[in-house]
């Protein structure tokens, strides 16, 4: 059982200790001088003296040294027990008439003595109360007959005032126990209970400091990645407005904000951790804690993370603004060539078959870009199997080579390829798609005078792969504009596509490869970049046969 003193709080223990020393001590020295007022006499005797330097003796000891304490320390039971002995070597000399105030003084140390949460400490307490009142007990017993019986029923109350201050002491004890046993409970299920939801929450004090940070926050990437202690993290992680740009001026930081009146309600803002790499969009909403009087008392928030929603919604706006673009071009060229086309029907058509060589180039184009966007939407639904046979692989990847060669002498970009004489049992319908996916990107995002390579070979090699099969590997590598580290982990991403590939003006609309990863996921191929900013890209396919 937790040992605790008269003043558990908010003093430390061993001022507590002190503190009651003190107490005591000051209450004996007033009953001493209630006495003097009777009679002057009883504070020139030895048992006075004696009684009151060992209570004093005991008290500076308790001043100037404070040793340590714990919990089984003696001051709970060996210091009540001398202050109870001083009491009784006070009344050693007492005259009959002399006052028995200092008899009063027991309840300090019997009480003090329950507070050791022993319970042998209560018959102790009676015990040593018994001690005070012995002497006074022998001049009861010799009194005269008719004052005995009220005499000794008057000095017998005093043991069992102290057995029950100490019972009382010890009641102390008990219901401190249980209320922090209670506490340590509620604890321990308020921590359950914040650590299970999969929301991120914070609980400040009356400061503003976080005082409760839930595991989801606290497990959070940008929390961790502002260091290893999520306090002092989430004050200093910088905030920013909607729009991921915009830094939080000091009131509209999130904390300060949930502290006030109007606190946060389903608000959408940025967080990024001092690495300027790792961040998160939040939707907070906070509600303050006050007491009866209105006194702000705690603010708790709760963090969603909407990452993925806010990332989805943008997706979708550039997918919209890409699209539409990507559709009017084409579109605003065949309007375009086809006027001329009427115009030069009417005066004799001899352009005529080159306006409509433009125009079938386009809706090509336009065709193209709506194969994309119905390929996206069936991507998750059941692939259709593949239907290998002997395919020629150099035939078939130089046939959709050619398919680019137009474009790429427009931008004096040199076509190279390479390939044994390889057949090998592949759906060349497939094989051909995955080509012209890789070589049309390659094309794509190389600038002028630039080059793109190709290479195609079939490994038979004793044993394939795991499995035990062989395994095509289609290889191109461009000296376009690269892609950054950052990037190459999204470039998969439906959609997605990198600021320099939109800086550049390349037309797309971020499906190319998300639709290529999903098709070879469906045939247990496997695809590699390797690429940086500026240094070009190489593709690595292989696809098991």
């Amino acid at each position: 059982m937790r040992t605790i003193t008269l003043f558990p709080h908010p003093f430390d223990p061993r001022t507590a200790v002190l503190i009651t020393q003190w107490l005591f001590l000051a209450l004996l020295l007033v009953s001493e001088l209630a006495v003097a007022l009777v009679d002057g006499a009883q504070l020139a005797t030895v048992g006075t003296f004696v009684g009151l330097g060992v209570a004093l003796a005991i008290t500076l000891v308790l001043t100037v040294w404070r040793p340590a304490l714990t919990p089984a320390a003696a001051f709970f039971y060996v210091v009540p027990s001398i202050d109870i002995i001083a009491i009784a070597l006070l009344r050693l000399d007492a005259s009959d008439s002399a006052s028995l105030a200092p008899l009063l003084t027991v309840v300090v140390p019997a009480t003090w003595l329950g507070t050791s949460g022993r319970g042998w400490s209560i018959p102790l307490a009676f015990v040593l109360g018994g001690a005070t009142i012995a002497r006074d007990l022998v001049g009861a017993a010799t009194s005269a007959p008719d004052t005995v019986e009220s005499d000794v029923a008057a000095l017998l109350m005093v043991p069992l005032v102290a057995a029950v201050s100490s019972l009382f002491g010890f009641q102390l004890v008990d219901e401190a126990e249980t209320a922090s046993s209670s506490e340590r409970a509620a604890r321990r299920t308020r921590d359950v209970i914040v650590d299970t939801v999969d929301i991120g929450m914070i609980v400040l004090d009356g400061n503003g400091t976080p005082v409760i940070v839930n595991r989801a926050l606290r497990e959070h990437p940008v929390v961790r990645a502002e260091g290893p202690d999520p306090y002092s993290a989430i004050r200093s992680i910088p905030s920013f407005e909607a729009d991921g740009r915009t830094p939080h001026t000091p009131e509209r930081e999130p904390l300060m904000q949930a502290m006030t009146e109007e606190g946060m309600t389903d608000e959408l803002f940025w967080a990024r951790a001092h690495d300027g790499v790792t961040t998160a969009a939040f939707l907070a909403n906070s509600r303050r804690l006050v007491d009866e009087h209105g006194q702000l008392e705690g603010t708790v928030m709760v963090f969603t993370d909407v990452t993925a929603y806010v990332e989805a919604v943008r997706s979708r706006d550039r997918l919209i603004s890409s699209v539409s673009h990507e559709l009017r071009t084409p579109l605003t060229v065949m309007r375009g060539f086809l006027e001329l086309a009427t115009e030069a029907h009417a005066s004799g058509g001899e352009r005529l078959a080159e306006y409509l060589q433009v125009v079938e180039r386009n809706l090509v184009r336009e065709f193209a870009i709506v194969d994309q966007l119905i390929l996206a939407a069936q991507a998750d639904m059941e692939p259709t199997s593949a239907q290998p046979v002997a395919t020629e692989l150099d035939e078939v990847t130089a046939s959709a080579l050619e398919t680019f060669r137009l474009e790429a002498q427009a931008k004096s970009i040199e076509l190279r390829f390479s390939a044994p004489t390889t057949s090998a049992p592949i759906d060349p319908r497939l094989f051909r798609l995955i080509a012209e996916a890789l070589i049309a990107n390659a094309v794509r995002f190389t600038p002028l005078h630039g080059q793109v390579d190709v290479s195609v070979d079939y490994d038979e090699r004793v044993g394939g792969d795991a499995e035990g099969r062989g395994i095509v590997r289609l290889t191109v590598r461009d000296s376009g504009m690269g892609i950054s580290a950052a990037d190459i982990e999204r470039i998969f991403d439906p959609f997605f596509r990198t600021e320099a590939a939109m800086r550049s003006g390349a037309p797309g609309v971020g499906l190319g490869l998300p639709i290529l990863k999903r098709i070879l996921d469906a045939h247990d191929g496997t695809i590699q970049v390797q690429s940086e900013l500026g240094g070009g890209t190489t593709v690595t396919v292989e696809l098991p046969m």
